[in-house]
């Protein structure tokens, strides 16, 4: 076959395979149009356009309707089949000066590229939409603007942008992703919701992310309004020079509302906000930058629960305050700042309000890299060892979201960041099989000892029992009774659920006979060891009687052979030292009827002085609702040991100190998040978290 023949035929078949995978429609309802524009020509009000494929044509929208795809990563309008080529924006979606009313356009599920506009926003113009125009579901990327917005133009609108990727766009002005401005050719204020949404890798003069411009002597009779919940904002970058204006991240250049000429007209807040590794050539300006025109024109910023840090170098600046009116900043971890205002310079103040500054993104926890963890748009992903798990633990004051940048349900103790990494719950302390003589007394087993949720959320209870006939099952809060039925065997399996949908179970033997279990006549004490005791015996003789008679045969299991072994003769029990560190040896007594009876007991070996290991400490039951348990402390003084709540608010509780394990009483405490704080001479002082239930 000859060669031109051969290179033509190819180049069909890519073009028939083009063409199946992304095959074109354009629908309104059951009737076909050739293209976009036609079928925005034909709609009527509030019509909704289906579209399918890859589409290269430049968009105007100037009515009330929708534009919905399917997959935005198929489904792509394109200004031109490469982006150099492009003369114009994807869509223009701007109010008719003759329109009467209020403009509502949705765009959704759709990939937007390939713009190139030499006015404000390369993929998306949104111009004076009074309404609101809903962005949902966007992929926006490889778009320019010789002007503002290399993404997208939000100007003199009412705007939602959820669920959106808005990456690599370029502006040659300001505000690479997108600018947000007010316009003074309406007579509303430009409000902008932007959630769940991702932008990164874009690039401009200043703003590489968002430039967000108040619009002296042209927006300036009307206020502009940021929220950005939920989303994340990496790797963008502005462009200018030192001296310039920077904003790696965000840029705002707020002016004098002229309604009171005193007020700033941009108002900036962030909730659930991560933005990372933004960068400018000054160190001053990467992440988030504010400029004033005038000087009094400072922008209103308040942010909660986000982490805003460069790569691992505070000396990056991630957030400049100079030149805001910074009402509430609570439950943040901050990199590098700059201007930080009265409250935050204040250690107690900004610690009640727990701010981390200065912080690093290993210090935070995040990962460096964006991942997808399901949802519209990637993140950076958590462990239960970042410090931004269960960061969030002081009351904000204002309604927060309750899921997170993917959808995924907060829990109650909610991440730091766009990210909320959801645990299922965890069996900590598995349930014992119980053997059990025909006659006995309810069994109750708290069951906050044998569950942990590490989100914090409160765990109920469900049982399943293979045999009705042998036991009944029961719940009080965590409090579960076991109840006789008839003799028998039975297996029974408790599930735990965090209302999240996430569960975990843990099953047990119920064994119910005439027979009589071996009974602890003397239970066995924990012991204590300096390094170098050698071994130690233990006479078991006269501990375990069975009330049948039945001869016992004893055996013994010992949790960490690395700390000590245990090994049996006869009757007596010998411990024999391996290293230092604490074991649980496990007794039990068998009378070869089923009756079996366990008796538990620890064996600390201490390190050498000067060799104390970290103290592991645990609490439990978490939540707890009357008394809260410690474990890993040998003793406390009263004057040691405080609970602190979300206010700030100290409390000396009452203890009852048994060797190995503290109790603290923390009925009188109003349900919700404490901290509880333990001082040790000589040591670091030691935090845990807890939720005290309703009794």
């Amino acid at each position: 076959m000859n060669r031109s023949i051969t290179k033509i035929f190819v180049l069909a078949l890519a073009l028939i395979s083009s063409q199946m995978l992304y095959a074109q429609s354009v629908m309104i309802g059951e009737t076909s149009y050739e293209t976009i524009t036609a079928a925005i020509t034909a709609a009527s009000d509030g019509a909704v356009i289906e579209i399918r494929g890859l589409h290269t044509e430049s968009v105007n929208v100037g009515k009330n309707l929708t534009l919905r795809g399917e997959d935005p990563t198929t489904d792509i309008i394109q200004a031109a089949a490469i982006q150099a080529e492009a003369q114009t924006a994807v869509i223009a979606a701007v109010r008719p000066g003759d329109f009467d009313g209020d403009l509502t356009i949705t765009i959704e599920n759709l990939g937007i590229r390939n713009g190139n506009s030499s006015d404000n926003g390369g993929g998306i113009n949104a111009d004076k939409i009074t309404g609101l125009i809903t962005l949902k579901n966007l992929i926006i990327e490889q778009n320019a603007s010789s002007r503002n917005g290399g993404g997208v133009s939000v100007v003199g609108s009412k705007a939602l942008i959820t669920g959106c990727v808005i990456t690599n766009n370029k502006s040659s002005l300001d505000g690479g992703g997108l600018i947000l401005a007010s316009n003074n050719g309406v007579t509303i204020d430009t409000d902008v919701d932007i959630a769940g949404s991702l932008i990164d890798g874009n690039e401009g003069r200043n703003g590489g992310g968002i430039y967000i411009n108040g619009n002296k002597d042209f927006g300036d009779n009307n206020k502009i309004d940021v929220s950005i919940e939920n989303s994340t904002i990496s790797n963008n970058a502005s462009l200018s020079p030192a001296a310039g204006n920077g904003g790696g991240g965000i840029w705002s250049r707020c002016a004098l509302w002229k309604g009171d000429n005193t007020t700033g007209n941009v108002t900036l807040r962030m909730v659930h906000a991560t933005m990372y590794n933004n960068t400018h050539e000054s160190t001053l300006k990467n992440g988030i930058q504010f400029n004033s025109t005038p000087a009094s024109a400072l922008t209103n910023f308040s942010i909660y629960n986000s982490i805003v840090v460069s790569q691992d170098d505070v000396a990056e600046k991630a957030l400049n305050f100079a030149n805001t009116n910074t009402t509430e900043a609570i439950n943040n971890i901050l990199g590098g700042l700059n201007g930080l205002p009265d409250f935050m310079a204040d250690s107690t103040e900004n610690a009640n309000r727990n701010n981390s500054n200065g912080r690093t993104a290993t210090f935070a926890g995040i990962a460096t890299t964006l991942s997808d963890e399901g949802g519209d748009v990637n993140v950076f992903a958590i462990t239960e060892e970042a410090t931004a798990f269960n960061y969030c633990t002081v009351a904000t004051g204002i309604t927060l979201p309750t899921t997170d940048a993917r959808g995924e349900t907060r829990d109650m103790m909610p991440d730091a960041g766009a990210f909320e990494l959801l645990l299922t719950p965890a069996v900590v302390m598995e349930i014992e099989d119980q053997i059990l003589q025909s006659g006995f007394t309810p069994v109750v087993i708290d069951l906050s000892t044998v569950f942990e949720d590490k989100n914090g959320d409160a765990l109920t209870f469900s049982a399943e029992v293979a045999d009705d006939g042998i036991v009944s099952i029961s719940f009080d809060a965590a409090n579960m009774t076991i109840m006789e039925v008839g003799n028998g065997t039975t297996t029974v399996t408790i599930t735990a659920d965090d209302g999240t949908g996430r569960t975990v179970g843990d099953s047990f033997t119920v064994l119910i006979s005439e027979n009589a279990v071996p009974a602890i006549d003397a239970p066995l004490e924990d012991l204590e060891f300096e390094e170098g005791f050698a071994s130690t015996t233990i006479d078991l003789t006269g501990r375990f009687t069975d009330g049948d008679g039945d001869p016992i045969t004893l055996s013994v299991e010992v949790s960490d052979e690395t700390i000590v072994t245990a090994a049996l003769s006869g009757d007596v029990l010998t411990i024999t030292e391996v290293g230092a560190g604490v074991a649980t040896v496990t007794v039990r007594a068998d009378d070869g009827n089923g009756g079996v009876a366990t008796e538990r007991f620890d064996v600390e070996v201490k390190m050498a002085l000067g060799q104390e290991p970290r103290v592991e400490l645990s609490i439990y039951p978490n939540p707890a609702s009357s008394w809260l348990k410690v474990k890993g402390l040998k003793s406390i003084n009263t004057e040691d040991i405080q609970i602190l709540d979300v206010g700030g608010k100290r409390y000396s509780p009452r203890l009852i100190s048994n060797e190995g394990q503290i109790s603290l009483d923390i009925s009188q405490l109003e349900a919700g998040y404490y901290l509880l704080v333990i001082d040790q001479i000589g040591q670091d002082q030691l935090v845990k978290r807890f939720l005290k239930a309703d009794q």
